[in-house]
């Protein structure tokens, strides 16, 4: 049986290694294909494609879009997105230029509220071809001595009660699936299991996803169960994958679907565009 895990971030976004590397270890832990799905960004896609070392193994383009519903995370995955497509990627420019004005704002409370400086360049460097967020920050006060380590600084200053914190911008889950859509992907609910509210799945599903994350790593067999109770009831497509960040947290490879799921979930795409 073929395995593919379709859920795998670099560094492009929260992950730590490059697509080079995350494809060497696939290969070497005999995994068939990999989705990298990063947060909010294509960038990495094309490094993958690019890297001549990757044998046999079979790369999906793919997205994380962050959602959020009734104060939720919500996670809306897309796959064989057309990762090129000049309205995706213009969307995702702003969704970036939105994510830079929030740390701006961070970096000027962090002044006005607690009359600590530093140097917003120095947090866009520290972020690198990472999604930028909070950590980048809290690297920075790290570094010139206002906090202890990277949780001491959000306890300290970036939590979400602090005075200095700025809301961060989200889609709801229906815009995540339309810009998927859009650009002619496969949207899934990724880990539900881990979405508080459950009651909200099935609005979530309503937004027009054709497939649930039911394996993860993070997911309990009572997770497991509900979930694939919803891909049965709503006629989703199962799929799964170890939402890969780290090699010292993380193993590619560690959930997976086959290759008969994989071919079901691209079909999909397939017959709704037949009826459209």
């Amino acid at each position: 049986m073929m395995k593919y895990d379709m859920h795998v971030h670099t560094i492009y976004s929260d992950g730590v290694l490059k697509p080079s590397q995350i494809i060497n270890m696939a290969v070497s832990n005999k995994i068939n294909g990999i989705a990298i799905t990063d947060h909010d960004t294509t960038d990495g896609i094309e490094d993958a494609f690019n890297f001549k070392d990757k044998g046999d193994l079979d790369i999906i383009p793919g997205i994380e879009l962050s959602a959020t519903m009734e104060g939720n995370d919500i996670h809306i995955l897309g796959y064989w997105i057309d990762y090129r497509n000049i309205n995706l990627l213009a969307r995702l420019s702003e969704i970036k230029e939105v994510r830079i004005e929030r740390i701006e704002k961070m970096v000027k409370n962090l002044y006005d509220i607690a009359r600590i400086k530093i140097d917003i360049d120095e947090v866009l460097r520290e972020g690198n071809y990472y999604t930028l967020g909070r950590p980048h920050i809290a690297r920075v006060l790290v570094m010139h001595g206002y906090a202890d380590s990277i949780s001491d600084a959000f306890k300290r200053y970036l939590n979400k009660n602090s005075q200095i914190y700025v809301e961060k911008y989200k889609l709801t889950p229906e815009e995540a699936v339309k810009i998927i859509l859009d650009a002619n992907g496969a949207p899934v609910l990724a880990h539900p299991g881990l979405i508080d509210n459950k009651e909200l799945i099935p609005k979530i599903i309503e937004a027009g996803v054709y497939g649930i994350e039911v394996y993860h790593p993070k997911h309990h067999p009572e997770d497991v169960n509900f979930a694939h109770e919803y891909a049965e009831m709503y006629n989703l497509v199962e799929t799964g994958g170890s939402d890969f960040h780290s090699p010292e947290d993380d193993i590619i490879g560690e959930c997976t679907i086959s290759n008969h799921n994989v071919i079901k979930l691209k079909e999909k795409i397939k017959s709704v565009r037949e009826v459209f």
